[in-house]
């Protein structure tokens, strides 16, 4: 399944260029990922490849925030929604939209058609109505839980199909941002060989130049949480002081063939620049800033039970910057408040989600003249 998180008509990620277009956010759920695009890491999607393995995607809660904006809910505890920043002048954090429950897949378009080009995936992807027939999509509900009440997930899976390429579910958000605080609640994700989950912000028709903001992605078995940014030429994070804004450390590159001469570069550099084209690193690596938590994704993450990932993407104090809480217990208590007190439909009820009042992020990415 492919979820975009959309931007509003203002300026999105890039290096180098202005641009008046916001970013979509992407959820995707795919299968058969091609082994030349897994190299590429081109547009990020959820991938499964053997025919024989099967993962779920639930999606708890998705929350988006906005500054000065009126709180959009469902009565579900099953969200997903996004926020926009409050740490200057604009004011705090109110939601913009909270998506749950039967309502959840109002907020996208189902894309249907064959996989896209940068992730190669041996998959088709179907439309609505196909989905819920084949029982790809749907929502589930379970009472079996420590607060003793209904929950309710988004639940997203492929199938196989007798012709060979698996069908599967992309789903690209109607709306469109340019700034905001975005919480995912995942309760389980896909895991495994040949799988490539993501949950990112991109305006895939302005590809790079509108930039591309990753916030869950990880191939086949890895258990680290990354958050890359890729953009055009220009935007580096050489000047980050990595040990006063973030607990994460940098990915790295080390043997880049020689453009000229083929001859593998074996010196280890960090991935601090985002250009996608950057001769120093992989293809489309961009910058990519890890967790310190070697359990914060994919199988390690499902066996505690899931967590919840943050993205604040906040132009007027010039810094984007990623958290990853799992388990559960770990969720900051004005999170946890944020999260739990978004449905209640008395918007005096909801808690502001305060990100300096959380613990540092892993991830910390300057943003200013070339990055935004």
């Amino acid at each position: 399944m492919d979820f975009h998180i959309p931007a509003s008509e203002r300026t999105a990620l890039k290096g180098g260029h202005n641009n008046q277009n916001g970013a979509s956010g992407h959820f995707s759920f795919d299968d058969n990922l091609n082994p030349e695009a897994e190299k590429k890491a081109g547009v990020l999607k959820w991938l499964i490849v053997r025919g024989s393995v099967i993962c779920v995607l639930c999606v708890i809660t998705l929350l988006f925030f906005g500054v000065k904006t009126i709180w959009r809910g469902h009565d579900d505890p099953q969200q997903l929604a996004t926020a926009t920043s409050s740490e200057s002048e604009s004011g705090s954090y109110r939601l913009s939209e909270r998506h749950e429950g039967a309502n959840f897949f109002d907020h996208y378009i189902f894309y249907e058609g064959n996989d896209s080009v940068g992730s190669g995936g041996f998959n088709t992807y179907v439309n609505q109505e196909t989905a819920f027939q084949l029982g790809i999509v749907n929502i589930t509900h379970n009472q079996e839980n420590t607060r003793q009440q209904k929950e309710s997930f988004v639940y997203m899976a492929s199938t196989p199909t007798e012709e060979g390429p698996r069908q599967a579910v992309r789903l690209e958000g109607k709306r469109r941002f340019d700034h905001g605080l975005f919480i995912v609640d995942l309760r389980h994700m896909p895991a495994g060989c040949g799988v490539w989950p993501a949950f990112w912000l991109t305006d895939e028709a302005n590809w790079p130049d509108h930039g591309e903001i990753d916030i869950v992605e990880g191939v086949n078995y890895q258990s680290v949480a990354k958050t890359a940014l890729h953009t055009t030429e220009g935007c580096n994070m050489d000047a980050v002081v990595v040990e006063q804004v973030m607990t994460g450390a940098w990915d790295t590159a080390i043997g880049i063939p020689d453009k000229d001469d083929g001859i593998p570069d074996m010196t280890l550099r960090n991935a601090t620049d985002c250009f996608v084209y950057d001769e120093h690193q992989w293809l489309n690596q961009g910058c990519v800033a890890m967790s310190n938590d070697q359990e914060s994704l994919g199988e390690p993450l499902n066996k505690r039970g899931g967590g919840v990932f943050v993205l604040e993407w906040d132009p007027d104090n010039k810094h984007i910057r990623s958290w990853v809480f799992s388990p559960h217990t770990n969720v900051p208590d004005n999170l946890e408040e944020a999260i739990s007190t978004a449905s209640n439909s008395n918007p005096r009820k909801h808690v502001t989600p305060d990100p300096n009042s959380w613990p540092l992020p892993y991830g910390y990415f300057s943003i200013g003249k070339f990055c935004l």
